[in-house]
């Protein structure tokens, strides 16, 4: 009898063998508790491509990276696989543009396509997609072709025979129109008057704007599909639903069906699962498939995956939520409140965890002696379980003792600072008054970044606020207001605005 099974405990074990054969090795980019050292590390957490890194991003190839790195003037760059092998290295900066990877060379630039292949040279352009790019009134072909436009000002490519542009007929823009095009320049279709538009490639559609404010679909021919389409901004496709913005948010299917109406509620995503994400004044939520409100309110709401949501409460602890059960479930974390935003990647979830000192006997001298002693912030990657899969040590987000603080009275130095004294702050775009609520101090050796920063005559009503410039010194990590949202001090460039 023994005889008869050892061929089938044979096959058994190669079935088995070829399974295990094709599983593939997972990796995950991860960045410090800085946000500007980056590197990968792979399913257990361990660290194959160093934090070294100053920026990663997804490839061309599924699976695939692109890796900066920047040693003073000097920047490089490695394409890679999904298997870590390099597929492309050069000293200079490679940008991700359409289905190209685009190598910037003074004016001209080079393309490479995904797998490494040098596909043309001198071409400097925007928009590259479908094979073309567009720029300084000119068509370029990947191949090196070059069509000559006239008084085309914006080109948005629908596929590699059709695009969409903004057509002015005068130098001076005083008349304006939309039109489709064919990349031999005829004219399928204009809109007199019309200057916005926006494409869907998931449905292949896009909107123009009509000179009553509302917008019409349509098809990628410029056949009509709906009309009087009410929104402020462009309306997009969430899944299958359409959805526009006015004081609140329409949600309809592609027959005009009505989902969901409501003036006061903003919708900002769908997932392919139909929960959403849902606003209201201060307060978000999650939404089941048919728009109802799941579990309460919080300050912040992300998505994990599909099945699974990320909040953060207002006492910016954190909480993983399953949307089906409607279950919650307290992480032990607490967001570090710099407005850095929590990120879902493939199979785990960057936070930013707010570390807190334990105390610590005598003077802190060494990193590990002011973690344990003062806190600081750390980036923290989970999977679907809460489980943590890799963190980073813990950095702190400070201004060095002198820097000075604008008070109802005058500047005072940060150091100097009591609870309860009342500083300028914003809030809603607002400059006011608030009262200090907590104050650390952390002693010891840190790297600090320093800005120059031009203060405009947005604040001049403040007497403290002197119209000229001034130099900020800080940890790279802390956060700055700009015109695009809170930024990293390391990530400011020269063309960023501090304050409106």
């Amino acid at each position: 009898m023994s005889l008869n099974l050892l061929p089938i405990i044979k096959i058994t074990f190669l079935i088995i063998f070829c399974l295990f054969s094709f599983v593939q090795a997972q990796f995950y980019h991860v960045q410090d508790g800085y946000q500007t050292n980056h590197g990968i590390i792979d399913s257990k957490g361990k660290i194959v491509k160093p934090l070294v890194y100053s920026n990663i991003i997804d490839g061309l190839i599924p699976g695939s990276w692109i890796l900066y790195k920047t040693d003073g003037d000097k920047v490089s760059t490695e394409y890679i696989d999904k298997n870590l092998k390099t597929i492309l290295k050069v000293d200079a900066e490679l940008e991700k543009i359409g289905n190209f990877l685009t190598l910037k060379s003074g004016e001209s630039c080079i393309y490479y396509d995904k797998w490494g292949k040098k596909r043309a040279t001198n071409i400097s352009g925007l928009n590259f997609s479908n094979n073309w790019a567009f720029k300084n009134k000119k068509l370029y072909h990947v191949s090196g072709k070059i069509i000559e436009t006239t008084n085309i000002d914006y080109v948005n490519f629908l596929d590699s025979t059709r695009f969409l542009c903004n057509y002015y007929e005068d130098k001076n823009k005083s008349s304006n129109e939309i039109r489709l095009m064919s990349i031999d320049m005829k004219i399928i279709r204009r809109w007199l008057g019309s200057s916005t538009f926006c494409i869907s490639e998931a449905k292949k559609c896009f909107f123009v704007k009509d000179i009553d404010g509302s917008y019409s679909k349509y098809d990628l021919g410029g056949v009509l599909q709906k009309a009087n389409i009410h929104s402020v901004d462009c309306p997009r496709y969430m899944g299958e639903y359409l959805v526009s913005h006015t004081s609140g948010t329409m949600i309809l299917d592609e027959k005009g069906k009505v989902y969901f109406n409501n003036d006061h509620v903003f919708i900002s995503e769908i997932n392919k699962l139909k929960f959403a994400i849902a606003s209201e004044g201060e307060n978000q939520y999650f939404l089941d498939p048919t728009f109802n409100k799941i579990g309460i309110s919080y300050k912040s709401t992300f998505f994990f995956n599909d099945s699974l949501g990320i909040a953060i409460d207002f006492d910016y602890n954190y909480w993983l939520i399953n949307l089906k059960t409607k279950k919650q479930k307290s992480l032990p974390f607490k967001n570090d409140g710099s407005g850095y935003e929590p990120t879902s990647k493939t199979g785990i979830f960057h936070i930013y965890n707010s570390v807190e000192g334990t105390g610590f006997d005598g003077n802190p001298n060494t990193e590990e002696e002011l973690i344990k002693a003062y806190g600081g912030t750390r980036s923290v990657y989970i999977n679907s379980a809460g489980k943590v899969i890799w963190e980073s040590k813990p950095y702190y987000v400070c201004f060095p003792a002198g820097s000075q603080v604008s008070t109802s009275q005058n500047n005072v130095s940060i150091e100097n600072l009591k609870k309860g004294d009342k500083v300028w702050a914003l809030k809603n775009n607002k400059i006011i008054q608030t009262e200090v609520s907590n104050l650390e101090i952390h002693k010891g050796s840190f790297d600090l970044l320093e800005l120059n920063i031009l203060v405009t005559n947005s604040l001049a009503h403040l007497s403290n606020f002197p119209i000229e410039n001034i130099v900020l010194k800080l940890t790279p990590n802390h956060p700055i207001l700009t015109d695009k949202g809170y930024t990293p001090a390391s990530k400011l460039t020269n063309q960023k605005i501090l304050i409106k």
